[in-house]
Parts: structure tokens; sequence; C-alpha cells
């Protein structure tokens, strides 16, 4: 049986980032840059302002203080959007604002607070080297130069970042396409009320807003029974319109589950069956052609955590991070740790000042373990006192 990380490998060895796609910027937050991006402009386009001020020449205004200012002639002032075009002579300033071009000669600004106005003079209270409180064209960044790398994740800074610079499209991965196809005579959604022998569906919602919040293209497909053409039909379907499929229940080795039948009569070959871990041992993963399938285990604490463990890492490869793995850390348990030689244990708890609380709940079946849980605590089977490796949430 597979440990943990062998089968995270073998799930990333499959799990590939997906084609290419060319979007407008003002569509491509969240998403993964497929090729470096270089600047098409300089950063800034040219020499400004980065104060309220005056421009000048720094060389004007050597040993100036309050008390002893030096008085130079005011012959203009320059705005946000508008510029200076003639030479700016000796022994004079020209009052500026944040961002407004420097007029030719001038070689600093002085805050205003430093400033006050007397008639057509300025008097300047304070000395300024050259290019003081002076943003210098290209600063940032020169035209041609990489601005951002590939595997970069967009955001709202970085793509304001690239329209500043005069970048409209952007070459990105696409998102998988993920289906989910729940199944069981004893679940109803959670709209309707149950029969004494049912359950409201849990991961339909679980599943659906763990996916959603990582932006991906959901299709959810009604609830399946237990019934083996049924489970067959649908999960062809899936698979068929989507890059991922993930199912749950119906993947044990009970009468009724059906998956394994399902997979092979369809054409998807199974990679492997059970993994040396609690929750979860049941999970199974397959791969037909490029598309791939997560069979989550039915206990909805069990799926979840499968979610967080494998699924999410293989997804945020084939999207094309280059940080998809998962970032476990260690911590300290408030309690002492016992270590089963045989499996891997995972449990819910909260992490608070580096120390771990276990959730009271630790059942397969007990939901309300995540509620309070800020971090999925990993008991190795090999392994010393308190310390144990935790992942957040």
């Amino acid at each position: 049986m597979l440990t943990p990380d062998q089968a995270l490998q073998k799930i990333f060895l499959h799990a590939k980032a997906l084609r290419l796609e060319q979007l407008d910027i003002r569509e491509a937050n969240g998403r993964v840059l497929a090729a470096d991006v270089q600047a098409a402009d300089d950063l800034p386009r040219f020499d400004n302002s980065a104060m309220d001020g005056f421009a000048l020449r720094a060389g004007d205004i050597r040993g100036a203080s309050k008390k002893h200012p030096v008085s130079l002639r005011l012959i203009g002032e320059i705005q946000a959007g508008s510029s200076f075009r003639k030479k700016l002579p000796s022994q004079c300033a020209v009052r500026i604002s944040t961002g407004a071009p420097m007029p030719p000669g001038a070689d600093a600004v002085v805050m205003q607070e430093y400033c006050a106005v007397r008639g057509a003079m300025v008097m300047i209270c304070g000395t300024e080297p050259k290019g003081a409180n002076v943003r210098f064209r290209g600063e940032e960044i020169r035209k041609g130069r990489i601005a951002l790398r590939r595997g970069t994740r967009l955001n709202p800074g970085s793509i304001a970042w690239l329209a500043t610079m005069g970048i409209r499209k952007v070459s990105v991965f696409r998102r998988p396409r993920v289906g989910l196809l729940r199944t069981g005579n004893e679940v109803v959604e959670p709209g309707r009320f149950p029969r004494p022998d049912q359950v409201r569906d849990a991961h339909g919602l679980s599943l659906s807003l763990a996916l959603r919040e990582m932006g991906i293209d959901l299709k959810i497909e009604p609830i399946v029974r237990d019934n083996s053409p049924a489970i067959r039909r649908a999960f062809s379907k899936l698979m068929a319109c989507r890059d991922v499929v993930l199912t749950t229940g119906g993947i044990s080795v009970g009468k009724h589950d059906f998956f394994h039948e399902a997979a092979r009569r369809i054409g998807v070959r199974r990679i492997f069956h059970k993994i040396s871990q609690k929750p979860g041992k049941p999970m199974v993963f397959g791969k037909k052609s490029a598309k791939l399938w997560f069979g989550l285990p039915g206990n909805p604490v069990s799926s979840l955590f499968c979610f967080y463990h494998y699924v999410r890492p293989a997804l945020l490869k084939m999207t094309g991070r280059s940080n998809f793995l998962p970032q476990w850390f260690e911590a300290i348990s408030s309690i002492p740790v016992r270590r089963n030689p045989r499996r891997t244990e995972f449990m819910r708890g909260r992490l608070d000042r580096g120390r771990v609380v276990f959730a009271r709940n630790q059942g397969s079946h007990c939901l309300g373990s995540f509620s309070d849980a800020n971090v999925l605590v990993r008991i190795n089977p090999t392994g010393r006192g308190r310390r144990v490796s935790c992942l957040f949430l």
C-alpha cells in the first residue's frame, strides 16, 4: 500500500499543466502566466515629481535653511497631466504636483512644507541634493526587461502594473474543468427532508465551495443512486467533458461499490487504490488519456481531507502554479502524540501560538471537527515527542 507521499508523487506524475490561452488582462486575475512578460514601456515613462512642491536646480539652494532661506523666482506651475516645455533657468523654480513631469533643467524637488511663496518669489527654507523627490524614467523597469516570470499567479496589483506599461493581453494556463459526481441511496440534497434512513449531502457543498474558492470551472451532476448502469453512464459523461472528475463513495469493496467496475468499463486506468492513512484509506486515483479521476471516500471528512491533501495540489499544478506542493510546517502538540507504526494519521486541529489543540471528535463522519479547525495535523508513523506537521486549511 502506498504512503501519502508516494501517492502524491504518482498523482503529480500525471497532473500536467493544461494548454495555453490568451486573455485580456482584465479577465486574467488569479490566472498563472504561461510565458514571461516583457515590459512594453519604461516605468516611470518620464521623470516626474514624487511630491507636491517646487522643482528647481539643487545647486541653487545650497545652504538654504529656516534662518537663511534662499529666494528663487517662481516662473510657472506644472500639474499632473501637463508639462513645462522650456528649460528651467538658474535661480528659478516651478510649482509642481505629485506625478507631474519634471521641467527640463530641474534636478530636484523641495516639498512645499519647506517653502513659502511671496508674490513672484518662493522662499526655500531647506536644502535637497540632486535627484531628491524625483522618480526617474525607467527606475522601476526598462522597456524590454522581464516584468513577470512564467508561473507567476496574477493578482490585482500585478495586473495593474502590466496595464501601466502597456500590456493588454497575456498568455496563461487554462484552468482545469472539474466534474463532481455524488452517489449513494442514502444521500439527499441539503434542501430536501431526508427519510429516517437517509443523510443530507455534505460532499456537494464542501467540495464545491473549496473548488470555487480556487476559481475552478465546476460541473456538479445530480446525486446518482447505487445502480451500476446509472453510475457508469454519469461517470462516462463527466469523463468525456471534464479534465478532472471527482466522485464520492462507491470505491471500497462492498457489494454496492460500483466505481471500480465502471472505471474499467469506460476505459479509466487505475493508477492506485488505497493509501496507508487515516482517514481516506480507500481513495482511488485513475486516468483516461490526459483526464484524471479522483475516487474520494464516502465519509465527508475523508473526502474533504483527500481534497486538501491530494486534489487541490494536483489542480494547482494543472493551472501552471510552480508552488503547488502542500506547505507543511512543524508545530508542537498540546498533548502527547500517539503514533501508529503502520500508517500516517491526519487530524483536524487549531494552531494557536505555535501549539496545536486537536478537535474533540476526529471520526471520519464528524464534520464538526472542521468548524473550528485551521490546520490539518499529520501524525507520522516515525516521529518523536510532541512534534507534528501542520498544513493550513
